[in-house]
């Protein structure tokens, strides 16, 4: 069932490691029904604390969809700041938190620049 909580197909499967491992996998990657509503709640407080960014993200969808009673997908591609600002939400607060590691484990050199541990 896709809804099952991981604990359940956990005990479930304890005694074959490689499902377990599988399950473990496919959660770390794919990610919980909860992702986008974690998302959404990542960008309402961004924009809290950045009350100008919300004001010109405002701005953008009262310019774009003026007295439509629906948003259409036209709309939303030419949403261009909103964009930005679902791009910088990802950067900051990753859905994936096993995906993009936030911290060097050793000394690095990347071309001309070094990057520390």
């Amino acid at each position: 069932m896709a809804c099952e909580p991981i604990s359940i197909r956990f005990s479930q499967h304890l005694n074959s490691p490689e499902i377990l491992i599988l399950e473990m996998i496919k959660d770390a990657f794919v990610g919980g029904i909860n992702t986008t509503a974690v998302t959404v709640t990542w960008i309402m407080s961004e924009l809290m604390r950045n009350p100008r960014v919300m004001q010109k993200a405002q701005a953008e969808v009262h310019n774009i969809v003026k007295n439509k009673s629906k948003v259409c997908e036209e709309d939303i591609q030419n949403m261009k700041y909103l964009k930005m600002i679902i791009k910088e939400n990802f950067r900051l607060h990753p859905p994936g938190t096993l995906l993009i590691p936030r911290q060097t484990m050793k000394t690095c050199t990347i071309g001309a620049y070094s990057v520390p541990s």
